[in-house]
C-alpha cells in the first residue's frame, strides 16, 4: 500500500491493485539465499514503482543486491528508499528502526490515508 501511495501522490492514479506483483521474502528457497549470500549478496524485500506513460506500476518482492547497492545495509525493521531522478541522479534516504508501536502507528496511517485517497 505504500508504494501505491506513494504512485498516487506522484501521479495522481492509483495502480490497478489486481496488477501488482506480490511475493514475499519468505518465498525463497534456504539454497537459493545460501548460494547468494556466499557470493556477498543480501537479499531484501525490495518494492519498485516504475511510472509508464503517467500510470504507476508496481511490483514488490524479494530481490538479491549487491555491497556496492545502498539499500545493502538495510535490514531488520530498518527502512530505505532509493529514487532514480532524471536530473539529480540516485537520491537515497535510509532510516532507523521502528519499535512495535511504531509500526503499529505506521500500518493504521497508511489505512487511513489508503482510505482518504480512495475514498
Amino acid at each position: 500500500y505504500k508504494m501505491v501511495i506513494i504512485g498516487l501522490l506522484l501521479t495522481g492514479k492509483c495502480a490497478d491493485l489486481s496488477s501488482i506483483y506480490c511475493r514475499g521474502i519468505m518465498d525463497l528457497g534456504e539454497r537459493e539465499i545460501v548460494s547468494n549470500v556466499r557470493q556477498g549478496r543480501a537479499a531484501r524485500l525490495i518494492g519498485n514503482l516504475i511510472i509508464e506513460s503517467t500510470n504507476p506500476v508496481i511490483s514488490v518482492g524479494p530481490e538479491y543486491l549487491d555491497s556496492s547497492d545502498p539499500l545493502f545495509g538495510i535490514y531488520g525493521a530498518n527502512k530505505g528508499i532509493t529514487f532514480y531522478t532524471r536530473y539529480m541522479g540516485d537520491l537515497t534516504i535510509m532510516g532507523g528502526a521502528s519499535g512495535l508501536e511504531a509500526i503499529a502507528a505506521t500500518i493504521l496511517k497508511d489505512i487511513i490515508n489508503f482510505h482518504r485517497f480512495y475514498s
